[in-house]
């Protein structure tokens, strides 16, 4: 059975497509681009062609991403205590 035949790079979970842009029409664009996946949100990536071969770059977040909350506030954790200027308390520290 082949486990990638269902696996649709750069939009499923853990994978990238990256892509040599061949029809460059200024030096300052990418040499390489594509897209990643990670906890179900979409990164850009732009990689630059460096000395000896290697391909530096950066990744930018999509900017149609959703903001997922994947920490569930805890209902038993209590605010921490504020300082009244206007009350008589006085912090011991």
């Amino acid at each position: 059975m082949n486990e990638n035949s269902n696996v649709a790079y750069g939009k499923d979970e853990l994978t990238f497509s990256i892509n040599h842009q061949q029809n460059k029409t200024e030096d300052w664009m990418a040499d390489w681009s594509g897209r990643i996946v990670i906890e179900g949100k979409t990164y850009f990536l732009n990689g630059y062609i460096k000395k000896e071969g290697w391909v530096a770059g950066r990744v930018k977040p999509d900017p149609n991403n959703k903001s997922i909350e994947t920490i569930s506030p805890d209902k038993s954790i209590t605010e921490a205590p504020t300082y009244n200027e206007n009350e008589d308390d006085i912090i011991p520290f």
